[in-house]
């Protein structure tokens, strides 16, 4: 379990940084004309943005499951990185080893579903989207957080 402070506050950190830009993400994909950095911070995220790759739907479609759920993938980025702040508070509150796995194998999941969508922006849509980015930035830094906690208690 995560007993110290300090790593819980990092994991809290990095998550709410995690829920401000999926957040702008989610509003961006509302809003395309709206995103005033995109274009100086190296452009792409209206590519990005308005791909299939943006959609619950659209990666759905991409595996063959056609339904209509036009949910930005942002906002399974916001309902994630909450997921992660509710765990260590439980794992603080409880004190048992089995949430700190559940946390641990749950991110592990949302980053293998990173790698897809950084797979799906960078090959397929040969493009660079900056706030995409640091969403998977901050996860792939909640993980490494979680296996040092996880390898060296």
């Amino acid at each position: 379990m995560v007993k110290n402070k300090r790593v819980k506050n990092l994991l809290i950190f990095f998550a709410v940084i995690g829920i401000i830009t999926s957040t702008y993400l989610t509003y961006i994909h509302y809003q395309p004309s709206a995103d005033i950095f995109c274009e100086e911070l190296g452009g792409g995220c209206d590519i990005a943005s308005g791909s299939m790759y943006s959609t619950v739907d659209g990666i759905l479609n991409n595996f063959g499951i056609y339904v209509n759920l036009p949910i930005p993938v942002a906002v399974l980025g916001i309902i994630a990185f909450i997921f992660i702040i509710l765990m260590v508070k439980l794992i603080e509150y409880s004190h048992e080893e089995e949430h700190f796995n559940k946390l641990f194998y749950s991110v592990f999941v949302f980053l293998i579903f990173s790698a897809y969508l950084t797979y799906g922006e960078f090959i397929v849509l040969k493009t660079f989207c900056i706030y995409c980015d640091i969403v998977k930035l901050v996860l792939l830094i909640i993980f490494f957080i979680l296996c040092y906690y996880k390898f060296n208690r």
